[in-house]
């Protein structure tokens, strides 16, 4: 069902959208503007990036566009915070800024802003304000080391840190607060970790995503770390998010080294071998990740050109009409 949405001309001057140009291109940003009226009265939708692709910009697909980029602006857009790009029960949704979605959205009651009904699940709560504080923790372990310089200069950073050496002691005791041993993070461990990020990924971390980083680091090497995002450069999906799942897919089997990845791997052949075995959830493919993706409804697909055809079709018509009416009729001798 078609939606009419408000916009305002600030989006012009929002510096969270240039920054959106400026990692991601002007897809992305048409992108979050189109998002708006498909998101229902909740600003919800859902996220799954091939279907957010082919029911938001369907015929950018003859443009050489693919649901990859929609994925990939979708996760940067949740970095900065323009949205936020959530997961419930192993589906993906979208949840637009409330705060700026209702200020313009005003004809949609209070009553029903506050009866949630929406068919989209809501996010969890995230605590936004301590992505803040780590990564000005990782800010100074990032001044260090001329890769780790280059991180710094091109991620932006609400105050640099005095000292680098309480915030490695911080971020040792950050790591240390989960289930398992904190491991020992040192200064080639985080160079080396987001030079492959921004090889994989060909973007330097953000600040939030240098704490998960170094988070990882706290619990895994930076082998293994580097191995989840060569595994994510595999799979069709690209994405930061992609690596993180196999990380704790690792984590949940409780993987210590590169030789106990070898392990799960072999693991997971030998059930693909094993007639009618179920697979291990908690094991990841080896030398071939499975792809997010999900079935498209061909007659809804179908749909959708058909809608876009006859639109376009109207527009001619309309265009040769107007083009008729400005011609300027002849005299009639005589007249």
């Amino acid at each position: 069902m078609a939606r009419k949405r408000y916009i305002t001309t600030d989006i012009s001057l929002s510096g969270k959208v240039e920054e959106l140009a400026r990692r991601c291109g002007e897809y992305a940003v048409l992108l979050f503007t189109w998002l708006v009226p498909h998101a229902d009265d909740w600003g919800r939708m859902e996220g799954d990036a091939d279907k957010v692709f082919f029911t938001v910009t369907p015929r950018f697909s003859f443009l050489g566009r693919t649901p990859n980029d929609a994925a990939q602006a979708l996760e940067v857009m949740d970095e900065i915070e323009l949205l936020q790009w959530y997961e419930v029960d192993g589906n993906r949704y979208i949840q637009l800024n409330l705060d700026t979605f209702y200020e313009l959205q005003t004809y949609i009651p209070r009553e029903k802003r506050e009866q949630d009904k929406s068919a989209f699940p809501p996010p969890t709560d995230r605590e936004r304000g301590t992505a803040t504080q780590s990564s000005t923790e990782c800010y100074s372990i990032a001044q260090s080391g001329t890769v780790s310089q280059e991180l710094a200069q091109n991620t932006p950073s609400p105050s640099p840190s005095p000292s680098g050496t309480d915030d490695v002691d911080n971020t040792r005791a950050r790591a240390s607060s989960g289930d398992h041993e904190a491991r020992s993070i040192s200064e080639s461990d985080v160079s080396r970790v987001a030079t492959e990020y921004n090889r994989t990924f060909v973007r330097w971390p953000t600040p939030s995503i240098r704490d998960q980083l170094i988070d990882w680091l706290g619990r895994f090497s930076a082998d293994i770390v580097i191995e989840a995002m060569r595994r994510a450069a595999m799979a069709n999906t690209k994405t930061w998010a992609y690596a993180q799942t196999v990380l704790r897919n690792w984590d949940q089997a409780n993987v210590q080294t590169m030789s106990d990845v070898a392990a799960a791997d072999e693991a997971f052949r030998s059930s693909r071998r094993g007639a009618g075995a179920r697979a291990d959830p908690s094991v990841v493919q080896p030398d071939k990740l499975p792809p997010r993706l999900i079935e498209i409804d061909p007659a809804e697909l179908e749909a959708a050109r058909a809608k876009f055809k006859q639109a376009e079709q109207e527009a001619m018509e309309r265009a040769a009409a107007a083009a008729q009416d400005s011609t300027p009729t002849a005299a009639v001798d005589g007249a």
